[in-house]
């Protein structure tokens, strides 16, 4: 890994590059407003294709925003890496979701 770069995993550990120093809890949001009608869809398991595709394009918005953030708030801290990252979605009303990332950040070998 170059002084620049932050990896990413799901796992509690990098294979090969063992743990330095854990730094913290890194989280991040992302909101994003949504048709009710790609809300019905996404929770109905319905495939509306119109609906389905705005929806799909939010939320990839969302989560690529969150992840990056994430990102920048883990190099913050001095971190070359972040580990056990979670990504997950809330509504919070009938036109708004919420993505938040959420990892421990790290300084690996």
């Amino acid at each position: 890994m170059t002084d620049k770069e932050i990896h990413t995993t799901t796992t509690a550990t990098f294979e090969g590059r063992p743990i330095r120093r854990y730094l913290g809890v890194v989280a991040a949001e992302s909101a994003r407003t949504v048709a009710p009608s790609n809300l019905r869809t996404l929770f109905s398991g319905r495939a509306q294709e119109a609906n389905a595709q705005g929806l799909r394009d939010g939320l990839e918005s969302a989560r690529t925003n969150a992840l990056a953030e994430l990102v920048a708030r883990a190099r913050e801290l001095g971190a070359n890496a972040i580990v056990r990252v979670d990504v997950d979605h809330a509504v919070v009303n009938p036109q708004i979701v919420v993505v938040t990332a959420t990892g421990t950040a790290v300084v690996v070998e």
